[in-house]
């Protein structure tokens, strides 16, 4: 059997009212792709937080390349070679792409100032290899959504991960920039990087996942290797039953009044002049 590089053994959480983690085990292994699916609520992201060393769990280990670990805190994770990118964006919007992906960890001149030209030459390496185009001086609110990714994959990208947990990371991309990720991750793979990929969208853990590892209520459904990834088995695996139907025939369905109407509506940059309205009982 192949050895584990990461193995996360009865792992608890609980909070006030709920346990969030009820004796959970999770392995990855070097230069995969171990995907993490599950509802809302199912404990996906308190067991990254945990590796990323946000959480502390109430009972359990983790285990890495035969070392017992101690996470207390996100810079702890990140010096056992944990990278973290998150869903929600966790970067300064007042400082530069620089300043960002350096933060807490710049490169010093021998008289301690900022070695701003080898930071600025790093990020431009990491444009090149990874096909962005990331000016290293521009302030991060100036950045669209895809582009802050952008950063926050550069920042873990620059710290040498041995493990990379992505976070929901197709949220803003279009389909583009979808597959530029996959070949990212794929490329991480062969250079021996192990990959954590949560997403709710199940087709693409069919896609590019080794192995998938569904959490319901805080437990473990079930792992499922390459051969049995299946879209319709892991939403079965989620909710506990199988999903007969799941878009039912509302051709027949009769809709009521008209209950909200949108006229001529423009969001600078995002829609120009949309109108459309909704009936009682009608999906739009």
């Amino acid at each position: 059997m192949e050895k584990q590089y990461l193995e996360c053994v009865k792992i608890v959480k609980r909070f006030p009212g709920v346990v969030a983690l009820d004796q959970v085990d999770f392995s990855l292994k070097r230069g995969e792709v171990h995907a993490l699916v599950g509802e809302n609520g199912a404990g996906k992201s308190t067991l990254m937080n945990i590796l990323g060393g946000i959480l502390r769990p109430d009972a359990g280990e983790i285990w890495m390349d035969g070392e017992k670990l101690e996470l207390s805190s996100p810079l702890d994770s990140l010096r056992h070679g944990i990278g973290f990118v998150h869903q929600e964006s966790n970067l300064l919007p007042n400082l530069t792409v620089t300043e960002n992906v350096f933060l807490s960890r710049e490169i010093l001149n021998k008289d301690g100032s900022l070695n701003k030209k080898q930071m600025r030459a790093q990020i431009l390496d990491t444009n090149e290899r990874l096909g962005y185009k990331l000016d290293p001086d521009k302030r991060v609110g100036d950045l669209s959504l895809s582009e802050q990714q952008c950063v926050e994959i550069t920042r873990a990208l620059l710290s040498e991960p041995k493990i990379l947990i992505l976070d929901e990371p197709t949220a803003a991309l279009d389909e583009g920039e979808v597959r530029r990720l996959f070949r990212i991750v794929r490329q991480l793979c062969e250079d021996g990087v192990s990959v954590i990929y949560i997403s709710h969208r199940l087709d693409e853990v069919v896609t590019l996942a080794d192995r998938a590892t569904v959490l319901k209520d805080g437990k473990i459904a079930g792992t499922l290797e390459k051969d049995q990834l299946q879209k319709d088995r892991m939403i079965s695996m989620m909710v506990g039953r199988v999903l007969e139907n799941i878009y039912p025939d509302r051709s027949g369905v009769a809709f009521g009044d008209e209950v909200l109407t949108v006229q001529n509506l423009t969001i600078p940059g995002k829609v120009t002049n949309v109108s459309f309205d909704v009936r009682a009982g009608e999906i739009v």
